[in-house]
């Protein structure tokens, strides 16, 4: 189990340098163009929204930061993007542009504030950035809608059969109501207030899942397999989770805290039963609960990662912050704001 454990935690790392950009060749000036791409919490219906069911999403004010700096041939920064998953997506984001590599002059780096693998969005942020900043650069002039499809196809090397919800929320921002359909429905929702949000990381070593460090794209496997299995119970399941979708509308419409937070509640109760949670992400439920929290559960693919939970006002909030950290977990609380508000001088 410790080997396992380290082994998991040895990728997870690795991993999470990928997004670090490392200062050698100078700090990323002022006068370099950049572009954002910003996190995501799914506040319903995550993985139910794979099967046409309903799902809400708010932007974070988290991001991943992309700046093309002139250079004498194309490359990425930190090198170690060049590997893996990470280099397919860009070579595909060429690709879908029309561009060749050997023609690009220039320096493509990044910088993130979203930790990968846990739930609030670092791929489809890192898609949205860098699909912008070429845009800017090259003068594509692309749309949104155009950004927004792109950054898809990108999402698909990433997590295989992704419902396109955090691509979507990415480039759009706000608080969407999404639904995989042909073509998609998503909504930009209207809100009287900012809701309130503890974001909590089950990555605590008491805690550590052992699928955790697998992705979103094992999780979405793992959902798949259990439905094949059991088609008539899963049926069930989405019937439930749509009721939830159309509750939660209705309820974040009409700033009715004491419904968001119930239907929240309702909702983690149906990730517990296709099995995406962790006994660490359950700890962090309970523990919300205790202190005040409104509704809480889990947000992204499950299987570790983070969970959020809705306070009233910012004084619940720290009572629910200081508990997660009584515990060790790390967390951070987060406001949502209406769309482009997180957008500041000098990013597209």
């Amino acid at each position: 189990m410790n080997n396992l454990y380290f082994q998991k935690t040895k990728i997870i790392l690795s991993i999470f340098l990928m997004f670090i950009l490392v200062i050698q060749k100078g700090s990323i000036k002022k006068d370099n163009l950049s572009a954002v791409g910003f996190g995501k919490i799914i506040l319903f219906n995550e993985h139910f929204v794979v099967y046409n069911v309903s799902a809400i999403a708010a932007a974070l004010p988290q991001k991943v930061t992309s700046t093309i700096i002139k250079s004498d041939k194309f490359e990425l920064y930190p090198k170690i993007l060049e590997k893996e998953d990470t280099l397919k997506a860009i070579n595909k984001i060429l690709e879908l542009l029309n561009l060749k590599k050997e023609k690009l002059k220039f320096t493509l780096a990044f910088e993130s504030q979203i930790k990968p693998g846990s739930g609030i969005g670092s791929s489809a942020a890192f898609a949205v950035a860098a699909i912008k900043v070429l845009s800017k650069y090259l003068n594509l002039n692309l749309s949104n809608q155009k950004i927004n499809e792109i950054a898809y196809e990108v999402e698909k090397i990433f997590h295989k059969n992704p419902s396109g919800i955090d691509n979507t929320i990415s480039t759009y921002q706000g608080i969407i109501l999404f639904k995989k359909e042909n073509p998609k429905i998503v909504k930009q929702i209207n809100f009287k207030e900012p809701l309130i949000f503890v974001i909590g990381e089950s990555g605590n070593k008491s805690y550590i899942h052992p699928e955790q460090c697998r992705g979103t794209k094992k999780a979405v496997e793992k959902v798949r397999k259990l439905k094949d299995k059991n088609s008539e119970k899963f049926d069930l399941l989405l019937n439930k989770a749509n009721k939830i979708a159309t509750k939660s509308l209705k309820a974040i419409t009409n700033f009715d805290l004491q419904k968001i937070g119930n239907l929240m509640d309702k909702n983690h109760k149906l990730l517990q039963q296709i099995k995406v949670s962790t006994p660490g992400l359950d700890k962090l439920v309970s523990i919300a609960k205790r202190n005040g929290a409104l509704g809480a559960k889990l947000t992204g693919g499950g299987l570790g990662g983070n969970m959020i939970a809705l306070a009233k006002d910012e004084i619940d909030a720290n009572k629910i912050l200081n508990a997660f950290r009584k515990e060790k977990f790390n967390c951070f609380i987060v406001k949502t704001k209406n769309r482009n508000l997180y957008d500041f001088e000098g990013e597209i």
